[in-house]
């Protein structure tokens, strides 16, 4: 078992501090099938539209989260990144986040991310991420109402992003003299995980030593059931479905500063859910808050991708 370190960093850790992350994609299939080599065009043209769409970026989500615009902003220190995995080009924006000093589903950043498919039968994805800043405290009450904001927040960020990859794919294609490839879109997926500092969570995890992909184990889990709850709205492992699987995916706590390196196993439950693919996961995270549950989630979302 994982040694378990306390971190100092953590405040008033008596209360259960919890940082939902939702991952929410749009699902496209382009034909014909994009090539890597059109990956720095489209860059180019994302360069040209970011200035006029980072405001409307800004604009969209500021009234979907009914806050001001002035309380958003975007992370002076990032750009627009365009990087390579296998044979998929991975588009990057700045973050965007509140600056103002709120609480709950009105503390968060979001980011959009864009893929670029070129693999045969794959399919290209529209990300948006929303979750609580991992500067912040946390949601300590309430935290149904704020997965189901930032839940909200990540599906209309992901269609403001479609839109926008719709004209860049026809306006790319047509630089270079092509047709506009036929864009298909898919059920969309959801990623999303919970981290808190609950010890209770964390000794149940690894009680639950889940391995390897596969069906509802035979054990009770019941209690997984009720840590799930917040994310999924619903009581998800009550009944056992034939489409529904477990699995766990690896993560590490701490950082170089002055926590040691920790490594934890975040649980995930994948199903059909109203008309998207849902993937729900649950983590211990007693360290530097909300780290874990960003990169957990962009590593199975990342799984999951490759796979669509």
């Amino acid at each position: 078992m994982p040694t378990v370190h306390r971190s100092s960093r953590l405040v008033r850790a008596h209360l259960v501090q919890n940082y939902p992350v939702i991952r929410w994609a749009i699902v496209a299939k382009l034909n014909p099938r994009p090539r890597l080599s059109d990956a720095q065009s489209f860059l180019a043209l994302l360069e040209q539209e970011w200035p006029s769409a980072s405001h409307d970026f800004r604009k969209v989500i500021a009234k979907a989260a009914q806050i001001n615009e002035s309380e958003l902003d975007f992370c002076p220190k990032e750009s627009l990144r365009l990087t390579f995995e296998g044979k998929t080009a991975v588009f990057d924006f700045p973050r965007l986040y509140t600056t103002a000093d709120r609480v709950g589903s009105k503390d968060f950043d979001a980011r959009i991310t864009m893929t670029l498919c070129s693999k045969k039968d794959l399919s290209s994805k529209i990300w948006a991420r929303v979750g609580s800043q991992s500067t912040g405290t946390g949601v300590e009450r309430n935290l149904e109402g704020t997965v189901a904001d930032f839940r909200r927040l990540a599906r209309i960020g992901s269609e403001w992003a479609f839109r926008l990859f719709q004209r860049l794919v026809v306006a790319n294609a047509k630089s270079k003299g092509k047709r506009a490839p036929r864009i298909a879109r898919l059920a969309p997926l959801e990623v999303s995980v919970l981290a808190n500092n609950d010890a209770a969570l964390g000794r149940y995890l690894e009680s639950l030593a889940i391995s390897r992909v596969g069906p509802h184990q035979s054990q009770n889990l019941t209690r997984l059931g009720a840590f799930l709850k917040p994310l999924s709205g619903d009581n998800a492992l009550r009944r056992r479905r034939k489409d529904s699987f477990l699995f766990s995916a690896p993560a590490i706590t701490g950082d170089f500063a002055d926590e040691p390196f920790d490594t934890r196993d975040v649980v995930f439950l994948m199903r059909p859910h109203q008309s998207r693919a849902q993937a729900i996961g649950v983590g211990f995270d007693n360290s530097a808050p909300g780290d874990m549950a960003v990169d957990t989630a962009r590593t199975v979302s990342r799984w999951i991708a490759r796979r669509l």
